[in-house]
């Protein structure tokens, strides 16, 4: 009778034992997969990041190559239209800086943001 109840208490922390680590490991696993998620969001708004700077690179290289043959009259405007990108230019490469002093809860609204300043880039080079 004493074996039995050896056996059957050794049982039941041996299941105690397995329960808990199952549930450990889940939960390791589903900070993992929050980790990987976040890496994912990160990375993600970095190359978008990257790919408008690019673009505005690109749209600055061309306003500089249309002044050569410019009128007058039109390079100050020329020249104000290529000012206001590099400055939103800045503005990217500054967000792309801070892109990986975020902690999770400021992530969000600083996502929310680029994505918005994005946005209006996106729409101002394509008009």
């Amino acid at each position: 009778m004493k074996i039995t109840g050896i056996l059957f208490t050794s049982g039941i922390l041996l299941f105690a034992a397995a329960c808990t680590e199952s549930e450990s490991e889940r939960a390791e696993e589903r900070m993992e997969e929050a980790a990987d998620e976040m890496d994912d969001r990160v990375n993600g708004l970095s190359e978008e990041l990257k790919e408008a700077i690019d673009e505005i690179d690109e749209e600055i290289q061309e306003i500089e190559n249309g002044m050569e043959n410019a009128a007058d009259n039109t390079k100050e405007a020329t020249e104000e239209a290529m000012a206001k990108l590099k400055v939103k230019k800045e503005k990217l490469e500054n967000d792309l800086n801070q892109i990986g002093s975020k902690t999770k809860e400021e992530w969000n609204e600083f996502e929310a943001k680029v994505k918005a300043e994005l946005n209006e880039i996106e729409e101002n080079i394509e008009d």
